[in-house]
């Protein structure tokens, strides 16, 4: 299937589990779900991104692309936690839920549109 097929597949898991908030009321059963379906997307996809790097990077340069990484995702869940904080806070949930999922629409098509033009990348210095 491909390791950048199955980040898509955990994308939109994600996405799934963000819609779900949605629907949580105070049932405690509903909640568990989407904690369930949450792990999934977090199983799914933080080994897969990691599995991702040394694909499309040269082996002298391994260490440096995976502190990059590391760096950029430290980045972008910081930013995205403070806007998705701030929507709810000053507006509601339903506002940064539907910012959440459409930031990760723009990540699956971005995705997609990587994996058709990039989908069997050289592998060079293996």
């Amino acid at each position: 299937m491909g390791k950048e097929k199955v980040l898509i597949i955990g994308y939109s898991v994600f996405a799934i589990s963000t819609a779900l908030m949605l629907l949580i009321s105070a049932n405690t059963f509903y909640t568990y779900v989407l904690a369930a379906i949450f792990g999934l997307y977090i199983g799914i996809s933080e080994t897969v991104q990691r599995a991702v790097v040394p694909r499309y990077v040269i082996s002298e340069l391994r260490g440096t692309a995976y502190g990059l990484y590391n760096v950029v995702m430290g980045i972008t869940f910081f930013a995205a936690s403070v806007v998705f904080g701030f929507l709810w806070d000053n507006y509601n949930l339903h506002t940064a839920v539907y910012y959440s999922i459409i930031v990760t629409i723009a990540a699956i098509s971005g995705m997609l549109i990587f994996v058709r033009r990039y989908s069997d990348p050289p592998r060079r210095g293996l």
